[in-house]
């Protein structure tokens, strides 16, 4: 009997004190291994696991001549970062250029007043429970791998895997009639021309960022359920997810309108009326993920193509007046001539369209509720109507960075509102 027990512990070290420190770290081991399971196990099934991709150190020597035309803290933040940073080779073509390094992601921003570039690339990857996605839409070559290229409101964005990390490049131009934002193709000569300038060796430990707890609701009022697209409009994701928990509504003040600005009155396929309408300042809300706009490719649309975005008006049809507020912490690292992308500590994504009186410069960093801008028209040299056009993108398990939809993120902000 006394051989066989101890079959069960092979390799178990003479020696009582030996034995006790062996089992010990036995039983620490599969305590780390169960608080793990169980950790991901508490994670509510309309919410995302976060993990940290291992990083593989590039093997090619860095374009150091490059940093000279960055300033001597953006040097040394590079050195630092534990993501492999990518940059264009011809950034001192750009007269206002900014990189920021986060503990897990990196950004550059570059403007030259005609176009607008933002990079990022982030190591926290989101897997969620019974994804449904359409993985070869909008998919494409990507520098040396398979990665998706897609428009949304004239915002092209080009979403890639490398070196363990997920990146992404975003190009806006201030002209709507410029040829580089006509198609795919600048942008992904654009991409392809990226080159490595350091940083990726930092070790930066297991710990992730907090992630917010979404609070409890007590804002009532209507809205229909995900999915579920003004008649007519498109084919909806019936998506529950909350893919930002915790996020503040990007509003300041309600009531504020989730609905369409393409099919409701005022609209291009809407009814008679106009966009201050009373139908498009009334409950209930409408979910536009998926609103049907053919050229937008996304794998998160049943029919491989959508808005990609949600549309809000404001409590009133009046421009220039509502403050819009960032919905979480994070840091402005790209502002355009109608856009303002905030990337969070977990290396989600934030965008906000449409905007005026843009209070916050790129690099600066802003708290949960702080102001950005006005809710307006802006959209190029073509206003739209007024309204908030917000999107999320997130570095999700196994497709890299895509627009998520935001429906039901909102949708818990706006009942949190006071």
């Amino acid at each position: 009997m006394r051989g066989n027990r101890r079959a069960g512990l092979a390799h178990e070290p003479e020696g009582p004190i030996m034995r006790v420190k062996y089992r010990l770290i036995i039983f620490l081991t599969k305590f780390v291994a169960i608080s793990t399971a169980l950790a991901q196990s508490q994670t509510p099934q309309n919410q995302g696991a976060p993990t940290l991709s291992e990083i593989q150190a590039p093997k090619e020597q860095p374009r150091k001549d490059l940093l000279d035309a960055l300033s001597k803290s953006e040097q040394d933040e590079i050195t630092k970062s534990s993501v492999p940073v990518l940059l264009l080779p011809n950034i001192r073509e750009f007269e206002k250029r900014r990189v920021v390094v986060q503990r897990i992601y990196y950004t550059a921003f570059f403007t030259d007043g005609k176009q607008s570039i933002s990079i990022q690339g982030s190591r926290l990857t989101y897997t969620y429970q019974h994804l449904r996605a359409m993985p070869n839409a909008g998919k494409m070559q990507v520098r040396s791998a398979e990665g998706f290229i897609t428009e949304s409101e004239r915002i092209w964005t080009a979403s890639w895997k490398e070196f363990g990390a997920a990146y992404l490049l975003s190009l806006e131009c201030a002209d709507e009639k410029d040829s580089r934002c006509q198609s795919p193709e600048y942008v992904s000569r654009l991409t392809n021309s990226l080159v490595y300038v350091g940083g990726g060796h930092a070790k930066i430990g297991s710990q992730l960022p907090p992630i917010s707890e979404q609070p409890k609701g007590t804002n009532d009022f209507s809205y229909n359920p995900p999915g579920q697209l003004l008649p007519g409009s498109g084919t909806g994701r019936q998506d529950d997810t909350v893919y930002a928990p915790g996020i503040r509504f990007p509003i300041e003040i309600k009531p504020a309108y989730a609905n369409s600005q393409v099919w409701n009155p005022g609209g291009s396929n809407g009814p008679p009326g106009s966009q201050c309408d009373r139908k498009n300042y009334a409950y209930p809300w409408w979910d536009n993920f998926c609103e049907t706009r053919p050229k937008y490719k996304t794998s998160m649309c049943p029919l491989g193509s959508g808005h990609q975005g949600q549309d809000v008006r404001p409590s009133t049809c009046e421009k220039d007046k509502h403050a819009t507020v960032s919905a979480t912490d994070g840091t402005v690292v790209h502002i355009g001539s109608y856009s303002v992308f905030i990337t969070a500590p977990d290396g989600t994504q934030y965008r906000y369209l449409h905007m005026s009186s843009v209070v916050v410069s790129v690099g600066g960093s802003v708290s949960k509720g702080d102001q950005i801008g006005r809710v307006s028209n802006a959209f190029g040299s073509t206003p739209t109507t007024i309204h908030l056009h917000f999107e999320i993108l997130q570095n999700v398990a196994d497709l890299g960075f895509v627009h998520v939809p935001p429906y039901i993120s909102l949708v818990k902000a706006y009942e949190s509102l006071p």
